[in-house]
């Protein structure tokens, strides 16, 4: 399961005609990172541009709508925008084969977001089919894309290849000090983070040093750059710098989002992570409970984010021999991955239709029958547990088989 902070830089160079007083007010609003406030204006100049019969306009602005929706983390909101757009651009304009691969592209993002690295593939690669030969900054974003959807599905090696080709085309394109190459440092950063933190380091050190040169220190880009960082140095078991790093982000988050926001959330959970590495579990429980109950009030109890947030909690308990309990969180985790599903007791089993994020619900479940057998063995000897520990992984095995043949 993927739980490290990725750039979404998706590249879009919009270009409208006969732009509206609205349309270049989101744009001011979107280069301040005022994602919600852009996507409202963007909306009013997307309305506008449809009144006018300017249909292109009115694609191009949309399809900024999709980049906002996943720069703010609401990748089912950004899915559901990008298949009306395709089908729009489908059926009602003769578009160029860059515009729709360009929508392809932010399908397979928001995909991506959602856990579904089967579906981000399958439209990436008809973007990129579309895109064709030759280097453009569009086709360096899919490239981008690619690269993180194949690290996803557990490629290293094509996920190498795709980045290290956005990167090359960046560079080329838009300068070596381009922010757009500093987000492929920072993804080719994420490959080499768990196995390879030296490397993985040498890659976010590039991107923080073209963040904090182009946008200063204080920057949402350089923030999450240093929460990579941080990462890089727990897989190190560099503790206490880990820790350091994650509360300079906190305090770069504090002053640049008001309330709660997923991001702030992430920065908790990060050191809830790094604090039961540490073996420092109650605080450790604290953190995670402070990222799970910002998640629920933003997002409610059904998400994906909650659902990762339940599942590391169930994590730690079940690293303290806190099987029962961990059991618990496991199972929460598993049913808030499912939009219309509730259990009645720890050892009900979802059917595996509409679920949000594959790869963590396959966690939830694999964690789940491990510590029903932890349970079973070194607790309880109930034979309930070890019934319900072969029916969960019979469950997994039956998601493995969807996954591998969507």
């Amino acid at each position: 399961m993927r739980l490290f902070s990725i750039v979404v830089c998706l590249g879009i160079a919009c270009i409208v005609n006969g732009q509206s007083v609205l349309f270049t007010q989101a744009q001011k609003a979107k280069s301040e990172g005022k994602y919600d406030e852009a996507y409202k204006l963007y909306k009013q100049a997307a309305d506008e541009f449809i009144a006018k019969d300017a249909a292109l306009s009115y694609v191009e602005t949309y399809l900024e709508m999709i980049d906002c929706q996943l720069l703010t983390g609401d990748p089912f909101l950004a899915k559901s925008l990008s298949e009306n757009t395709l089908t729009y651009i489908q059926t009602e304009i003769e578009a160029s084969k860059t515009l729709i691969a360009r929508t392809y592209t932010l399908l397979g993002f928001s995909w991506l977001n959602l856990g579904r690295s089967d579906e981000a593939l399958k439209n990436l690669k008809e973007a990129e089919k579309l895109f064709g030969a030759g280097e453009t900054v569009e086709k360096a974003t899919c490239f981008n894309a690619l690269g993180l959807a194949y690290w996803n599905n557990g490629n290293k090696a094509l996920a190498l290849q795709y980045l290290e080709q956005a990167l090359t085309s960046r560079r080329s394109l838009l300068g070596r000090d381009a922010l757009e190459v500093g987000d492929s440092f920072n993804n080719l950063g994420l490959i080499y983070q768990q196995d390879e933190p030296l490397q993985a380091l040498i890659y976010f050190n590039q991107a923080r040093r073209i963040y904090e040169k182009k946008l200063g220190e204080k920057d949402r880009k350089t923030a999450l750059v240093i929460t990579n960082m941080a990462l890089a140095n727990k897989f190190q078991q560099n503790f206490e710098e880990a820790l350091n790093l994650l509360e300079q982000v906190k305090v770069i988050y504090s002053s640049t989002y008001a309330g709660d926001h997923p991001t702030k959330a992430f920065i908790e959970s990060s050191i809830g992570r790094v604090l039961r590495d540490k073996k420092e579990i109650n605080q450790a429980i604290v953190h995670q409970n402070n990222a799970l109950q910002m998640y629920i009030r933003m997002f409610g109890e059904k998400h994906p984010d909650v659902a990762n947030t339940y599942y590391l909690i169930g994590q730690i308990y079940q690293s303290n021999a806190s099987f029962a309990e961990a059991v618990t969180y496991f199972q929460q985790s598993i049913y808030s991955n499912f939009a219309d599903q509730s259990p009645n007791g720890i050892y009900d089993l979802p059917t595996l239709d509409n679920y949000f994020n594959a790869d963590i619900l396959l966690s939830s479940l694999q964690a789940k029958a491990i510590a029903l057998e932890a349970l079973h063995y070194e607790k309880t000897l109930n034979t309930i547990d070890l019934k319900a520990t072969i029916e969960t992984y019979k469950l997994c095995d039956e998601l493995i088989s969807l996954i591998r043949s969507h």
